[in-house]
């Protein structure tokens, strides 16, 4: 017992001296925080940016944890991209661009998904039968109490933590038993033998355990047309290549599948209810089964997918099948499914299956980039375009010589409006083709004012390379110029 209190005060006067450190350096202006990088040699990571001033400004390492990734683009939950960085205790997600700063990850809810054990299945509580002096929410129907509430309520409360999502249990935590509760971002552990300090609640290390969970992470495979990638457990599924378009990851006994369905198709094939979508979800299931699947029902909006079906196969087995099509409204028909299987009878399976949906990162962003670089250059908004693009200006400077070679706004107005640049919106994606790490060819048709496809020359289809620089996707080409 001796030795393990003597552990526990160098770990606590560690993280004392680590806090201090945090708070001194934390003195620097906003501006300098951004500008500079933040290393530690403890992880080899660095912080930086945004995430770094949150990460400062919101308790550093005692809340946080060191990095344990880079910052990079992510896919959170199948339903978000974005710029994303792991730390030992979260995941924290830059969401600048909408306007949100930066948010936390929902790691609580994602670690017991990942146990096989959802939040849902927790017992839950009434209003009525919740503890006397303690918060009730009937979000969760999960009640908030003593030290866990008085934590929850002194850093950061809702915002940083989410609702309750059980109630307080003994757990055992690296090897000992502590009294747990779990909220939608975090866990919080009360720690008695640092009773009256301000250690006694700690936060688990719920970044460190969800980044490094086998059914989290898993072997990476990029589709062979770069246009997307997933984690998938190795040691439970091999990849096969069902079709051109369909990739099927597929267990020895052939019981237990997900299979990626990735394609363009010509137009809208959502339509207005998403039954376009539904069809193909159908057949690509008969071409997986070699016979029809009897349907459970439809899986609408709701999940992080569009549109679907659930199923039987009639012969013991049971799934999904989720499709979307997100682009359609600029003219970017890229289409993908993700369809999964499993015997009725091993259930156990179902979160590594669906933690393969949830790691789905399509490269087709690169063709909203694409169609948001032609969108504000039509529109006149050249300061966007300017931020978007990552090519060279030397003919733009060519052709204006009288103007300051670093106006980039003006050397895109000219180009648009008296070089002869075509600045037409994008009619539609007809491809993405990956042509080097981290460059991606996609071939696009612009729209004329009728709406008919612009042509040179008798060509429809123009290609233009989007780029990754650091960290960030650009369109390294110009657009077709009228001869």
């Amino acid at each position: 017992m001796f030795s393990r209190m003597v552990i526990l005060a160098r770990r606590h006067l560690a993280l004392i001296t680590l806090l201090l450190i945090t708070m001194l350096t934390g003195i620097l202006t906003p501006a300098a925080a951004q500008a500079q990088q933040r290393c530690f040699q403890e992880t080899g990571f660095c912080i930086s940016g945004a995430i770094r001033s949150y990460w400062e400004r919101n308790g550093g390492l005692a809340v946080f944890g060191y990095p344990i990734t880079a910052q990079r683009v992510e896919t959170v939950e199948g339903a978000w991209t974005g710029p994303v960085q792991w730390f030992e205790r979260d995941r924290l997600e830059d969401h600048s661009n909408e306007g949100k700063g930066i948010l936390a990850g929902r790691l609580g809810a994602q670690i017991l998904e990942l146990r096989g054990t959802p939040w849902q299945s927790f017992p839950q509580v009434d209003e009525a039968d919740s503890p006397v002096r303690c918060s009730y929410y009937p979000q969760t129907r999960h009640s908030l109490c003593d030290r866990f509430e008085t934590y929850w309520a002194e850093h950061g409360g809702l915002a940083r933590f989410g609702y309750p999502i059980t109630e307080p249990f003994e757990e055992e935590v690296e090897g000992h038993r502590y009294m747990v509760q779990y909220f939608e971002r975090r866990r919080m552990e009360y720690h008695p033998e640092l009773a009256g300090t301000r250690y006694e609640v700690l936060l688990g290390l719920l970044g460190r355990d969800v980044y490094n969970a086998p059914q989290s992470r898993g072997t990476e495979y990029s589709s062979p047309d770069g246009a997307w990638s997933v984690h998938y457990p190795a040691d439970l599924l091999k990849v096969e290549q069902l079709d051109v378009n369909t990739t099927l990851f597929i267990s020895a006994d052939r019981s237990t599948f997900v299979a990626i369905d990735s394609y363009y198709d010509q137009g809208n094939a959502y339509g207005n209810t998403g039954e376009g979508l539904r069809n193909r979800a159908r057949d690509t299931l008969k071409r997986i089964y070699g016979r029809d699947i009897t349907e459970t029902g439809i899986n609408g909006p709701g999940n992080s997918w569009e549109t679907g079906i659930s199923y039987t196969s009639g012969r013991g087995s049971q799934g999904a099948a989720l499709y979307e099509q997100r682009g359609r409204e600029q003219g970017n028909y890229r289409v993908h499914g993700f369809l999964y299987g499993h015997r009725s009878s091993n259930a156990a399976v179902l979160p590594q299956l669906l933690s393969v949906g949830q790691s789905f990162a399509p490269t087709a962003d690169t063709a909203q980039v694409l169609i948001g670089f032609f969108k504000t250059l039509n529109q006149g908004r050249y300061g966007e375009a300017a931020a978007i693009y990552g090519g060279s200006y030397d003919q733009l400077r060519a052709w204006n010589p009288t103007v300051n070679p670093n106006e980039t706004f003006t050397l895109w107005q000219r180009g648009c409006t008296i070089n002869g640049l075509v600045c037409l919106p994008t009619r539609r994606v007809i491809d993405t083709q990956l042509i080097a790490d981290g460059q991606v060819l996609v071939t696009v048709e612009l729209s004329q004012a009728d709406g008919q496809p612009f042509q040179r020359n008798g060509q429809t289809a123009f290609g233009f390379t989007v780029k990754l620089i650091n960290g960030s996707w650009r369109v390294m080409d110009m657009p077709p110029y009228l001869q």
